[in-house]
């Protein structure tokens, strides 16, 4: 952790991925980060590993009260229809932005990937004892014309998840979300609020293969999916469960007292946060640039 004064004089401090920071509720590993506040457990995938080879990167899995809200798909299966075998491996089964329609990897026949992205995960910053902030960032998308990198930011606080994501755009760009809802807290598909776009619930659909899960190999049954298609230019928000007001004025996006910014570097990524009350915070990753 370094500590430095900016030209205005307000106290940083500088959180750099790969180096140690303080962590009570919360933690990092490879490519993983969590944050554990009060029964509230979240799960954010910011890397590419040997293991779970799903184009997830920035997925968010969480558990409220000993029961999942926000899960992965799970498998299905791996030498059956290949319409099924993409429709839980793929980008539009996690809760991953896509931008353009796009997956994230690119799937090629029923293993392979077309893609391997750059991508890292921040390390989480504790902005007090029940607001965590996990975060990374890759640039699964910079194949497409006027679009470098992406940035997640997860905010668990109280009862509830705002999950907001940069995007490094040239302008704006039409995307795509889908949140699987686990089906054992249906009732928190009610809950959703999105900065763009209207939600639709899909589930038990076989064409295009949505609204599913998989808890065992081999077998499926119906899960509700919320879907949504938008254009946006700056951040686009999605919150669950029982959050603060969130509002966004260009790249600055508030949930009630926190304000979180993007800034994007030729070779890395900071994410900006400050509580009304507290000391900011920069998170940094280091990597590939425009």
């Amino acid at each position: 952790v370094l500590s430095w004064y900016l030209p205005n004089t307000e106290r940083h401090r500088l959180i750099e991925s790969g180096r140690p920071a303080p962590q009570n509720g919360t933690k990092s590993v490879d490519r993983f980060s969590r944050s554990d506040i009060d029964g509230l457990q979240t799960w954010l995938k910011g890397g590419i590993g040997s293991s779970h080879g799903h184009a997830d990167l920035g997925h968010v899995s969480a558990r409220i009260a000993d029961k999942w809200l926000l899960e992965d798909p799970g498998t299905g299966t791996y030498n059956g229809r290949i319409e099924i075998r993409n429709g839980f491996r793929t980008s539009q089964a996690h809760n991953v932005l896509r931008i353009g329609n796009e997956d994230q990897l690119g799937p090629h026949r029923a293993f392979r990937w077309q893609r391997a992205p750059w991508a890292q995960t921040g390390v989480p910053l504790e902005m007090a004892a029940d607001v965590h902030v996990l975060w990374s960032v890759n640039n699964a998308y910079s194949t497409l014309p006027g679009v470098a990198r992406s940035l997640r930011a997860v905010v668990a606080s109280g009862s509830g998840l705002v999950v907001v994501d940069w995007t490094e755009a040239a302008g704006s760009f039409d995307f795509s979300l889908t949140i699987p809802i686990a089906a054992e807290s249906r009732c928190f598909a009610e809950t959703v609020q999105i900065s763009h776009g209207s939600p639709t619930l899909v589930e038990w659909q076989e064409a295009p293969w949505r609204g599913w899960h998989s808890d065992t190999y081999g077998q499926w049954e119906p899960a509700p999916w919320i879907i949504v298609e938008g254009n946006a230019q700056g951040p686009v928000w999605w919150s669950i469960g029982s959050v603060a007001e969130v509002s966004a004025t260009g790249d600055t996006v508030r949930i009630g007292d926190l304000t979180l910014l993007a800034e994007w570097h030729p070779q890395a990524a900071h994410l900006h946060a400050k509580l009304d009350q507290g000391d900011p915070l920069i998170g940094v990753v280091r990597g590939p640039g425009r």
